[in-house]
């Protein structure tokens, strides 16, 4: 199954910016069908430029063939995947990783860095999503341990708080590792279905 909707990138380098957002599930569609469904809706929203791929069952061996079939005419291509996931695939696409899951209550640098190095086939992501609402967790040692653990010191990383919340972010951002944005919490994305199949 594949679904398509006109949608806005919820976060990140594209956040607010149009994009084909794609949903996959089992039974895989065929690569020329998506192909041809992913095609005819860029055509008639020429705003979009980059694909969004919100979900997929990265470990079916029949993906990376889709996706290799399906895309290759976009040249922007994007994964979002909580840190939760089961499965890391498909190496192909540039991954935006939610960490928000890693600062609850409790959270810590040597937590933080004891879950990602225990995922399996865990990518290097193009960019790194806390959203975070425990004032306590809000300072640089916990951001710059998910920037090390989960890309480097190079990878991108964007923090969202509740706009209360700016100042400590800012000053947290300002001191840890990594490239850190610091936004107001995003809502949901506005999106449109374009087709499902």
């Amino acid at each position: 199954m594949i679904i398509g909707r006109l949608s806005t990138a919820p976060w990140g380098t594209f956040a607010g910016l149009p994009v084909l957002d794609l949903e996959f599930a089992r039974p895989l569609p065929r690569p020329e069908r998506a192909r041809d469904m992913c095609l005819a809706a860029v055509q008639q929203h020429r705003a979009i430029q980059t694909v969004w791929i919100s979900a997929a069952p990265w470990a079916d061996e029949e993906m990376a063939s889709l996706l290799d079939h399906a895309l290759r005419d976009f040249p922007s291509c994007y994964a979002a995947q909580d840190l939760a996931a089961p499965s890391w695939g498909y190496r192909d696409v540039h991954w935006f990783v939610d960490a928000s899951r890693l600062f609850g209550d409790g959270a810590s640098p040597a937590g933080i860095a004891h879950v990602v190095n225990g995922l399996p086939g865990f990518p290097t992501p193009a960019e790194v999503l806390v959203q975070c609402a425990l004032e306590q967790n809000i300072v640089a040692p916990l951001l710059s341990q998910v920037a090390m653990s989960c890309g480097g010191p190079g990878t991108f990383c964007e923090l969202q708080v509740r706009p209360d919340l700016l100042s400590a972010g800012l000053r947290a951002a300002a001191a840890a590792h990594g490239a850190w944005r610091v936004r107001s919490l995003v809502p949901g994305p506005v999106s449109i279905e374009l087709f499902k199949e």
